[in-house]
């Protein structure tokens, strides 16, 4: 890598060809992709929905009109219209997920796409290619916030295989960046798109991800700390450390944002049928406060009580924790708990003291949570529980309820759950929408399925005379809002 790049640690050695829209399953993936790949709308620094490949975008009566912006091309100069973003679309209803499903199922009801040029309903391209239509029965109110995730982001056409679906190139991207070399063990090189409308001569034109040894924080530290790096993301872990690090080194800026990291342990169905609500409320009690005893004392850890923040729409009610602690209160926690069981990600899993007040439990940290998107293919070797970590947003956010929804997180029967979403993305009011998800997020902590333990600020450092421009209300870690 030349010296003049602008170097980011990455603890990861992927290959480009794994990172695709259609499948997000950790942060590392949104950071990629969100640096190669816009989406018709997107968060403004102060956490307003604005313009992004959409140059405006409205209702006109209950149709969501995008205007696409002009001029907007890639690398190579291939233009990228509404005609890109329609097949985006399909694709995503073809190869995607349960957030893709409901809204396929509303666009083109009863039609089964086969390739990108299948006509879809409720979707139309204008003749010049400069505006996208959604068609629907009725004003979908989380439509624009939906939009604004990356499993949205608008892939130019001639990057996808039209057979395969698969995304056959990186150099053509609709993003402010573009892969430039790719050596397919994680070091990966990207260049600014001039034709962006995010570009700016202020930003970093090249930069690339440096792969730390042991892929964790302290060896990321050690590279930034022997200036073989410019940038610790909001991905790389360890937020507390970075905070730390830049209190005591004047030639590093800080980021942090509001906090939203949350820290819960989730008991999988596994777990669900061993252990008794008294016994789950008993292992996470002490294990949170194991927890807090070790972190607390770090920059930016605090105990929390809920899943969502407390400025947070669908935070809970002081009625509600009142009743969540008097029933929790009432619950010893496992000072011995001598039945075997498995847990993944626990901070502190290394840590021999645990023996004492678990004595058969077995902790594996393995940087990743079970996959139960099928539950029928579960393995009874998969953990009774697991520590999630992961972003919590302050609004109403649509894709995070169904990511949540997709792994199992909220207390409700799998086949409740398109009942629920039907009925909460068919709610025009949103504080009944509200109250829904108050309801759920409530009902998931009494019946100990999950249990809030801390929650953290996101952090990143960078080496002056960069500087940033990231938002507090996002775990986002966008490379052009870094600037001189």
């Amino acid at each position: 890598m030349e010296k003049n790049i602008f170097r980011v640690a990455f603890p990861h050695r992927r290959p480009a060809s794994d990172y695709d829209p259609v499948k997000i399953p950790y942060a590392s993936h949104y950071f990629f992709l969100q640096n190669i790949y816009s989406p018709l709308v997107e968060y403004s620094l102060n956490g307003e929905l604005v313009s992004a490949i959409a140059e405006k975008f409205q209702w006109i009566g209950t149709e969501a009109h995008f205007k696409i912006r002009p001029g907007l091309q890639t690398i190579d100069g291939d233009k990228i219209d509404a005609n890109d973003v329609a097949k985006s679309f399909k694709r995503l209803f073809m190869i995607g997920g349960n957030t893709h499903g409901d809204l396929k199922r509303m666009l083109c009801p009863g039609v089964e796409l086969h390739n990108l040029n299948d006509v879809c309903p409720g979707m139309s391209v204008s003749s010049d290619g400069s505006e996208f239509v959604l068609k629907f029965k009725e004003r979908k109110i989380f439509l624009f916030p939906m939009l604004a995730a990356m499993d949205f982001a608008v892939i130019p056409a001639k990057a996808i295989d039209p057979k395969t679906l698969k995304i056959t190139e990186y150099r053509n991207t609709s993003g402010p960046y573009y892969v430039s070399k790719d050596d397919v063990n994680g070091h990966i090189e990207f260049a600014a798109n001039p034709r962006h409308f995010h570009y700016s001569d202020k930003i970093p034109q090249d930069w690339g991800f440096v792969v730390p040894k042991d892929g964790d924080s302290v060896d990321s530290l050690k590279l930034f700390t022997a200036g073989e790096v410019d940038h610790l993301t909001t991905k790389d872990s360890s937020d507390w450390e970075k905070i730390k690090y830049a209190h005591e080194h004047k030639e590093v800026v800080l980021h942090q944002s509001l906090p939203l990291n949350l820290n819960a342990l989730v008991f999988t169905e596994r777990g669900l049928k061993r252990f008794s609500e008294t016994e789950r409320i008993a292992i996470a009690k002490k294990l949170k406060a194991l927890f807090l005893a070790r972190y607390s004392v770090r920059p930016g850890y605090g105990a929390v009580e809920q899943l969502i923040p407390v400025f947070g729409e669908g935070g809970l009610s002081p009625e509600q924790l009142s009743e969540l602690n008097k029933k929790f209160n009432a619950v010893k926690d496992a000072e011995v708990f001598d039945k075997p069981f498995t847990c993944w990600n626990y901070f502190g899993a290394e840590d021999a003291t645990l023996e004492k007040h678990f004595p058969k439990g077995k902790f594996i940290w393995t940087n990743s949570i079970p996959d139960f998107t099928d539950s029928k293919k579960q393995k009874w070797d998969a953990p009774d529980f697991y520590l999630f970590r992961g972003d919590t947003g302050f609004q109403e956010d649509v894709g995070f309820i169904f990511y949540y929804f997709s792994m199992n997180f909220f207390e409700i029967k799998e086949s409740d759950k398109k009942k629920w979403l039907d009925k909460y993305l068919s709610t025009e009011s949103k504080k009944e929408r509200i109250e829904m998800l108050q309801y759920l997020h409530y009902k998931t902590i009494l019946n100990a399925k999950v249990f809030p333990v801390a929650i953290e600020s996101y952090s990143a450092i960078v080496r002056k005379p960069w500087q940033f421009s990231f938002s507090k209300y996002h775990a986002s870690n966008q490379i052009w809002r870094i600037h001189q």
